[in-house]
């Protein structure tokens, strides 16, 4: 089509022998009308494609955060943050899905004072049996990541209570903060299996796959691995379930407020 626009009339023809300034503006025009033929092709082509990564919406209204259990206003270790807490990443349901067997748990700690943390994954209805891992703190904000250890398998279709403790008062736990949730390992129907199986491993797809259905534990382990890349993502994600107020301060996200 552009051809047929660039070939010259008897009358153009004449007017360029007659005027050397013409000629030399004829040979930019054909450049001129070819750039703005082609270059809405080009800024289509160089579109990004997003991915929206929200978690479904609940009914829940599960307590995510928390003051301490006996005191008023925020425990002793945390007085000089109070409008900063302790903060379980999870849902608003009651009980959150995982696929695996040893899911990440992953809870925001807030500048403190305190001794430790203590997590505590009881693995029978009666509270009995569980699994106890304590974290050295330093004191600074951040996330700690609790990863259920191999010797351990999560049953399906089963909940699990847990719980994570900042050590305020070792001889007064009622002045600990103290989130909690509970946990229940699910199973796929064998052809959204074959869908998941079919997405990159470590992709935004597959995040958004387990966003989908509501797998709470897996999507949020790879956008946190992921946040550093895809930081647009990890923000959404934490404010589709009223969490966008930890973005606040995203270096604190980042980084791990443990000694090892």
């Amino acid at each position: 089509m552009w051809q047929s626009l660039l070939r010259p009339s008897h009358f153009l023809l004449t007017a360029l022998r007659r005027s050397p300034l013409l000629l030399r503006l004829s040979c930019i025009a054909p450049l001129v009308i070819v750039g703005s033929l082609l270059a809405p092709q080009l800024v289509q082509a160089e579109s990004p494609t997003l991915i929206s990564l929200q978690f479904p919406k609940s009914t829940g209204d599960a307590p995510r955060r928390t003051a301490g259990s006996g005191v008023r206003g925020a425990p002793a270790c945390i007085t000089n943050h109070p409008d900063q807490t302790l903060v379980a990443l999870m849902p608003n349901d009651r009980v959150s899905l995982t696929l695996s067997g040893q899911p990440s748990f992953f809870v925001f700690i807030p500048p403190n004072t305190a001794a430790e943390g203590v997590f505590e994954l009881y693995l029978d209805e009666n509270h009995y049996g569980s699994y106890i891992e304590r974290i050295t703190l330093s004191g600074d904000p951040g996330l700690v990541q609790v990863t259920v250890p191999p010797e351990i398998s999560l049953k399906t279709e089963e909940d699990y209570f847990w719980r994570f403790s900042l050590i305020c008062d070792q001889k007064s736990p009622e002045n600990n903060a103290i989130v909690q949730g509970s946990v229940r390992r699910t199973e796929l129907a064998p052809e959204v299996i074959a869908e998941l199986e079919a997405l990159p491993e470590g992709s935004l797809d597959r995040a958004k796959f387990y966003a989908e259905n509501r797998i709470w534990h897996e999507a949020t382990a790879m956008l946190y691995d992921m946040q550093e890349n895809a930081p647009d993502e990890w923000s959404e994600w934490l404010g589709s379930v009223n969490l966008g107020f930890l973005m606040d301060e995203p270096s604190a996200l980042t980084s791990s407020p443990t000694l090892f």
